[in-house]
């Protein structure tokens, strides 16, 4: 018997290979797709901490950042009125985010000099987990 074509048997039986060699791959993309979400969250609010930090080091004075004593503000205001502002972030609202900074109390030497300042930027990120990004730095006293 000389065969020409496939039969529907063997059509299915193929399909059903190529079926399940396929499922780990639409997982890993699921799961591709979260991470680079997750990804883009914490670059924003690196983004956002750096820039409040920048404009915390180099714009205030030591007696400024120990009189805010651990703040928290929200997107939009100005933490010390014409020098540092927390920027909009409307287009990243979902993550809802704090902003806290927190002088932090240090030896006699470092306070002749400045003063260490925290700036912490808390946020929920897409499934509703709390994450914290912060950065440490230092004001100086003039």
């Amino acid at each position: 018997m000389n065969r020409k074509a496939l039969s529907l048997v063997e059509i299915l039986v193929s399909a059903f290979i190529l079926i399940f060699a396929m499922l780990p791959l639409w997982g890993l993309m699921s799961t591709s797709h979260e991470e680079t979400t997750k990804s883009a969250d914490e670059l924003k609010a690196c983004q956002l901490v750096a820039e409040v930090m920048d404009q915390i080091e180099y714009r205030c004075t030591k007696d400024e950042i120990v009189a805010l004593n651990e703040e928290e503000m929200e997107t939009g205001k100005e933490i010390i009125p014409g020098k540092v502002k927390f920027g909009d972030i409307s287009e990243f609202s979902y993550l809802k985010p704090v902003l806290t900074i927190k002088p932090i109390a240090t030896n006699e030497k470092i306070a002749a000099c400045g003063c260490i300042v925290e700036v912490f930027f808390t946020y929920k990120n897409k499934k509703g987990q709390e994450e914290t990004y912060w950065l440490r730095g230092f004001v100086s006293e003039n």
